[in-house]
């Protein structure tokens, strides 16, 4: 009977405790939010992936990102040859140093970059095309929208950030 008596003791404390501190609990848990890196591999240069980073606190681009990764779309190329269609990538361009775990000069601006269907031309080159005058491309359209990127092999990283 004391058993009982000490189980029934221990769990009535336990909830006590959760009911008070199950606010403080759930602000934490509110303030965790995923934050993306996508990687794109074009066939011609493979050894240099563009990355697009998806900032956590930009919440359209993580809700376009997960449109189509909750979707799973898809697209068959042939019999064996298939990718998971995330959409193209689109935002404002910004200078960046190339290293090693960033092949190119330039990026997608992490707060703007978002993922749709279909974007205006202009704003459409391949990676090469930006690199080689980065600085005109800014002045002259600012946005880029890989066209191609639907067709690459894309891998994505989700982690999560406070």
């Amino acid at each position: 009977m004391n058993f009982l008596k000490s189980l029934l003791f221990f769990v009535l404390s336990a909830v006590l405790v959760n009911l008070a501190y199950s606010d403080e609990l759930s602000k934490n848990v509110r303030k965790i939010t995923p934050t993306y890196q996508v990687t794109f591999v074009d066939f011609r240069w493979p050894d240099r992936p563009f990355v697009v980073k998806v900032d956590p606190k930009n919440k359209d681009g993580i809700e376009s990102l997960e449109r189509y990764l909750k979707a799973g779309l898809q697209v068959e190329l042939g019999e064996e040859d298939s990718y998971v269609n995330i959409g193209l990538p689109n935002g404002k361009v910004r200078k960046v140093k190339a290293s090693k775990d960033h092949a190119w000069n330039f990026e997608i601006d992490p707060t703007t970059v978002g993922f749709t269907d279909a974007a205006i031309e202009v704003c459409d080159a391949t990676f090469m095309y930006i690199e080689k005058d980065i600085d005109k491309w800014i002045e002259e359209v600012g946005q880029y929208c890989p066209w191609g990127a639907g067709k690459m092999f894309v891998s994505v990283q989700r982690s999560w950030v406070r």
